[in-house]
This record gives C-alpha cells, sequence and structure tokens, in this order.
C-alpha cells in the first residue's frame, strides 16, 4: 500500500499544461458578461415598458 499526502498525489500527475488559457479565458467571459448583463437589463425594462403601453 502507498501513503501519500494529497500534494504528493498532485505533484505526480504533472502539470495540465493548459492554465494559463483556462486562466486568460475566465477573465475575457468575465468582462463580456459585463455589457452583456448590461444590455438583458435594459431589454427586459424595455419588454416590461411596451407591453403596459400596448
Amino acid at each position: 500500500m502507498e501513503y501519500q499526502t494529497p500534494l504528493a498525489k498532485a505533484r505526480g500527475l504533472g502539470s495540465a499544461k493548459s492554465g494559463t488559457k483556462h486562466w486568460w479565458m475566465q477573465r475575457v467571459t468575465a468582462v463580456a458578461l459585463i455589457p452583456l448583463s448590461f444590455w438583458l437589463i435594459l431589454f427586459v425594462q424595455q419588454l416590461f415598458h411596451a407591453s403596459e403601453c400596448a
């Protein structure tokens, strides 16, 4: 039986080789969600306003 700490097991697995790309993609999508969220809020407000006027 082998007894290893979780850190030793993780080190034995090696690098995932895609950490930097994954980090950048998270940042890009987070920044992209800012204007998209504002657009969605305004769009929904316009829908409610249009239904009140009709």
